[in-house]
């Protein structure tokens, strides 16, 4: 069972989530769900932050469309079938990347950022800003659980917990 404080922290981000969805809604993208995904890789504040500023989210939402329609219509594709050698590829390109940034942990945080969405994991790797914050969520999430490398299920992949996360 989740403590009280984690239920709080948890109906928080589910929270913010929503309204973030709403606010993105608005812009008629026809990607409002990838939008959103995309924006709530950020630290909590910075998501508050867009909340409250219609210019800076407005200024988001343009930087997320372009970046998602710079991508090849396969890489817009969120299907389920992971190639072996696509994975090994994204694998040794993200290695690649995350090494420069934390040369110790790369192997653990490499991992666990491979548990996202392929889709997803293409945007990280193309928006510099998105892969420091996929990886500072993984180095936290480390720091959080002493070392060990914790089940991640989609809190990287979706900004969110979704239900089934949160069961196990």
């Amino acid at each position: 069972m989740e403590s009280h404080g984690e239920d709080k922290a948890s109906t928080s981000s589910d929270s913010l989530g929503e309204q973030l969805y709403k606010l993105v809604d608005i812009y008629n993208t026809g990607l409002t769900e990838k939008i959103t995904g995309m924006l709530l890789e950020q630290k909590k504040q910075e998501v508050q932050k867009l909340l409250s500023d219609p210019g800076l989210l407005e200024e988001r939402v343009n930087i997320a469309l372009k970046t998602l329609e710079e991508q090849s219509p396969e890489e817009t594709d969120v299907s389920d079938s992971s190639d072996p050698d696509d994975t090994e590829k994204l694998g040794e390109r993200l290695f690649e990347v995350v090494h420069q940034i934390d040369a110790v942990r790369c192997a653990d945080i490499t991992g666990m950022l491979l548990e996202m969405d392929h889709g997803m994991l293409r945007q990280v790797l193309s928006d510099q800003v998105m892969l420091e914050m996929a990886v500072q969520k993984a180095q936290s999430a480390l720091l959080e659980h002493g070392g060990h490398t914790p089940p991640w299920n989609t809190t990287l992949s979706s900004g969110t917990h979704s239900s089934e996360s949160s069961q196990t």
